[in-house]
């Protein structure tokens, strides 16, 4: 947006105010940029004074056209921090260590911008900023972001009075700049210093910020307010504050730095170019590492800083496949920094899937020896029957994964990892929406060329069809939609019954599923189930409900006949039609998905809640099945998004509706089947790992001849091993009472220090992030498929050695799993990689995956509300499930959920982004779901009704006295 007008009174007015200061520098340390280059810098990126920004979990979002000053101004206060953080690591050294490094540079720090709307329309885009942690900013520098963007928005916002009370206060300094650049002059027409004088009157309000946000950081240092609210608004202890600088051999870099990476939106170079020119203009060097996703900028800012204090060692960089021609351009821009520091990320994550893959082979191999031996009768087996009885080698339960890149930038970047996956795992990754200039897959898989069969009636198909990033495809469409993405369920497509995954824009989300045609020839085997509109089904206990499934996933890795039937059925994954006959179960058909993408809109009166720009910042959504066990023997559930299955004249399709195994849709006019793997199986799935995992660690014999366990030693004396898994209000009950249920029989572990947590905290990342960092191993994933492990290495290496378990096979593999994690922040590749390690290890094919649990249907619906009533909605602050205020709303609330049945629940909380009431509800059925949905959002009108009324009855009050 061009301004062709001098600086407004208001703007002349700041300047003035910035010109009587003690000097026109911005106090910087051991450098003073002056008032005149930062106006040159940010007058090319004139800012917009008509629109205020927010700068939430996943930074500032918007269309792209709106931010070229956001992402400028992010550039300065980047480079803020990153002289904020060098100097605070400076006054942290020693007098020995300073002596010690005395003729090299002061340490410093590296600090990350990451230029990504993640699974926003192309249209839009973003910029989000990280600690040296490879962690989101602290609550303080959040502020210190939006008080610097919409500070002309502010200035040109703020009351007249307060200009005038400026402007006597500088009565002639505002007087001669007006005099030098008056209102009515065109920029061009001034010359020389009155050409810089208009500059800095246009940006003075940015000025005036940057020199208060500088004065509290440098000057007042740790006394001032900014370091106490930093310090008070961190989340975790980064690892260049907790970390003694080590000797280096060579001379360090020049510090501070910012690595700035971005996604593959068009926008998103010419905002990269706008945030470098920002950096660059307080002095601070740049490091670009071109195309990344967000996981690989997180990691890799937190990588370099744990290196450069001496935590980490470095990687030997592998021999990656041969770049594609398109992505050279990439590593040119890169250039020799940035590409060695994405070299690293890859060799960090490949080492620790390979070394997983290989032990856990060696581990499996020794099983397979020891069950080889004879018999201690003496007896001799049979060959085939010793076979039989044995464990197989470790695999993956197919032999392919499809993925679903979004057109983002995790097409391009998963290449490295693919001869890895097949090598390692033997499973060969095809990529489909890999961002290329057709619909056509990617298979990225060396010497196959299945994905490429398509007919000629597919290709006209998908020539409908819009393309481009996020377009019908992605993890969040697949998430929130229930609908395969597009260019999957084609008539000859090979993904069918194979495990696919689904990555969004910029790579941080993962999501699983699986899908199928549907065949006639099953329905006639299944007989007519009750009436949905009858009510809910008979429910068994969540005992009951959990107890089979979860004593056979906690034994998988020990039972062998267990392995074996759990192995056979892996090899029969593509064929769910015979696996489900012979288990007796029936598949839910819901009403909307369409093979190429086409027709995936959500139920009109579902309401579902969708966000806008907030990563993870209103939890999750969408209406899930919930499997129910009937009288009969079979598994009944109600279909989550079908009101209309109640008087159907076919006794097979309404079989079909009621009677469906969890998280699975169908549409009516492809006949599609589809399972989902959402982010709360993913965490499920993880923490079911770990304990098996553990539990195999702690049975095995230990170093010097230590017990298994040791009842004589004080628990108090012992370190603990927490884990800890963390989840909102919005994960779905189904994973809850599973975890419950792991929670129990982890119990048995607590003699040997192992505590295994479960709890709850406010929606949002960074709840999530800080609560998981608290324990010995974290484990958080949103249903989005947002999440990863965060790990205490100090801790687990202090539990091992007092439990003898440092040098124990099965204690080695466990830290190689939770390597597989990237500790900074939600990261698809990483977590792709950490999926296929833990079902090769627990023997576990999609289908039973699935079975652990069943999701419960559940709605997430929105009611418009003035802010004067959403004001009064006052959530619990530990888990946001009940309002502290009003307590009648939420008695009224809890009482529509014990009136519903059981199993239910429901909670309301204002939204922070929308002037909006968010109501979640969950229930056994789709139909109590709806129910209680509606009785609570009328239950939320009506408050606000009698809220506006007490409120004008009391100002009538107020009139009729104030006139009396």
């Amino acid at each position: 947006m061009a301004h062709d007008s001098g600086p407004t009174p208001e703007e002349r007015a700041a300047l003035a105010e910035a010109e009587s200061s003690c000097d026109s520098f911005l106090p910087l340390p051991e450098r003073a940029i002056s008032f005149t280059s930062l106006a040159a810098s940010l007058s090319r990126y004139p800012a917009i004074r008509d629109r205020r920004f927010n700068y939430g979990t996943a930074g500032f979002r918007a269309n792209a056209e709106l931010l070229p000053h956001v992402v400028h101004r992010c550039g300065l206060l980047a480079s803020l921090l990153a002289l904020d953080q060098q100097r605070r690591a400076a006054t942290r050294r020693t007098a020995e260590e300073t002596i010690r490094h005395k003729g090299e540079e002061a340490a410093g720090v590296y600090v990350g911008c990451m230029i990504t709307a993640s699974h926003n329309p192309v249209e839009d885009n973003g910029v989000k900023l990280v600690r040296p942690d490879g962690c989101l900013l602290s609550p303080v520098w959040e502020l210190y972001a939006e008080d610097l963007v919409n500070a002309a928005f502010l200035a040109h916002d703020a009351p007249e009075e307060a200009f005038d009370r400026r402007a006597a206060a500088n009565a002639s300094n505002q007087k001669a700049t007006a005099d030098r650049c008056p209102n009515a002059a065109v920029p061009g027409e001034a010359t020389g210093q009155e050409a810089d004088k208009c500059d800095a009157g246009r940006v003075a309000p940015e000025l005036k910020v940057l020199r208060e946000i500088a004065q509290e950081l440098f000057l007042q240092g740790e006394r001032g307010s900014g370091a106490r609210k930093d310090a008070a608004g961190k989340k975790e202890k980064p690892s260049v504050d907790n970390r003694r600088a080590a000797s280096r051999s060579s001379p360090a870099p020049v510090f501070p730095c910012v690595i700035v990476g971005r996604d593959n939106r068009p926008s998103s170079r010419c905002l990269q170019e706008a945030f470098e020119a920002g950096a660059s203009a307080l002095g601070v060097r740049v490091i670009s590492l071109g195309q990344v996703t967000t996981g690989q900028l997180q990691f890799i800012v937190r990588q370099q800083n744990e290196r450069l204090e001496g935590g980490v060692d470095g990687e030997e960089e592998p021999q990656l496949e041969r770049q594609p021609r398109e992505r050279q351009q990439d590593e040119n821009e890169r250039g020799d920094e940035g590409s060695r520091f994405v070299r690293q990320y890859y060799a960090h994550f490949g080492k620790a899937f390979s070394a997983f893959m290989l032990q856990a082979r060696e581990l499996k191999q020794q099983a397979l020896r020891e069950r080889e031996e004879p018999q201690t009768d003496g007896k001799a087996r049979h060959g085939d029957e010793a076979r039989e009885e044995v464990a197989l080698p470790l695999s993956f339960p197919s032999s392919s994964l499809f993925l679903d890149a979004a057109d983002g930038v995790g097409g391009p970047s998963i290449e490295p990892f693919v001869e890895m996956l097949r090598r390692d795992a033997g499973v060969s990754l095809f990529v489909r929406n890999a961002g290329q200039n057709d619909s056509q897959e990617a298979c990225v898989s060396a010497g196959e060329d299945r994905g490429r069969q398509k007919t000629e009636s597919d290709r006209e198909d998908a020539k409908e069809v819009k393309e481009g990033l996020n377009v019908l495809c992605g993890a969040e469409h697949v998430q929130k939609l229930k609908a395969l993405p597009r260019n999957f369920g084609g008539r000859t497509d090979v993904s069918e019954g194979t495990l696919c995954a689904s990555f969004d824009g910029d790579a941080d989300r993962l999501i699983f599923f699986t899908w199928e045609q549907k065949r006639a020839s099953r329905l006639p085997s299944l007989p007519p189930s009750p009436d949905p509109c009858s009510g809910p089904q008979r429910l068994c206990s969540p005992e009951e409900a959990v107890r089979e499934e979860l004593q056979q996933a906690f034994s998988l890795t020990q039972d062998s006949s267990v392995t074996r039937r759990n192995l056979s059925r892996a090899g029969n994954d593509a064929d769910l039609d015979q696996e489900e006959g012979e288990r007796g179960h029936a598949h839910r058909a819901a009403n909307s998905t369409a093979s190429t993408g086409r027709g995936n809109e959500p139920h009109a009166d579902r309401a579902v809640e969708t966000r806008e720009g907030q990563d993870g910042e209103d939890g999750t959504d969408g209406a899930r099945g919930r499997r129910e066990r009937s009288p009969g023997g079979f598994e009944a559930e109600t279909n989550a998004g079908s009101p209309g299955a109640c008087g159907l004249d076919s006794a097979n399709g309404e079989a079909v509706k009621q009677m469906t195994s969890s998280a699975l849709d169908v549409s009516e006019e492809e006949a599609i089947r589809m399972r989902l793997y959402d982010g709360d199986r993913i965490a499920c799935l993880v923490a079911l790992t770990l304990l098996c995992l553990l539990k195999q660690a702690l049975g095995k014999p230990r170093e010097h001849g230590q017990p298994v366990s040791s009842p004589s030693a004080s628990p108090s004396s012992e370190p603990l091993l927490r884990i800890c898994v963390v989840q909102t209000a919005y994960a779905n009950g189904g994973s809850t009472t599973f975890l419950k249920k792991l929670q129990a029989a982890a119990s048995s572990l607590t003699s040997s220090g192992v505590l295994f947590e479960l709890t709850c905290v406010p929606t949002g990342v960074k709840h999530l992030h800080r609560r998981a960092s608290e324990a010995s191993l974290g484990v958080y994933f949103e249903a989005n498929g947002h999440g990863t492990v965060v790990r205490d290495d100090a801790q687990l290496d202090l539990w091992a050695a007092a439990h003898g378990l440092s040098t124990v096979a099965e204690w080695r593999i466990i830290r190689e799993f939770v390597n597989l994690f990237n500790a900074a922040t939600g990261d698809a590749q990483t977590n792709l990689l950490a999926v296929v390690a833990a079902l090769s290890w627990m023997d576990m094919s999609p289908q039973q995956w699935s079975d652990l649990y069943d999701d419960r249907p559940c709605l997430t619906l929105k009611v418009a509300l003035p802010r004067s009533v959403l004001a009064t909605l006052k959530p619990d602050p530990c888990d946001e499930k009940t309002l502290m205020e009003p307590a009648n709303l939420q008695s009224w609330i809890d009482e529509a959920v014990e009136n519903t049945g059981p199993f239910c629940r429901s909670f309301v909380r204002p939204s922070g982004t929308e002037d909006v009431c968010r109501i979640y509800v969950e229930a056994p059925d789709s139909l109590s779901a709806k129910t209680l949905g509606s009785v609570v959002s009328e239950l939320v009108v009506q408050y606000a009704a009698l809220l506006e009324e007490a409120t004008k009855e009391q100002d009538g009050r107020k009139d009729r006295w104030e006139e009396e």
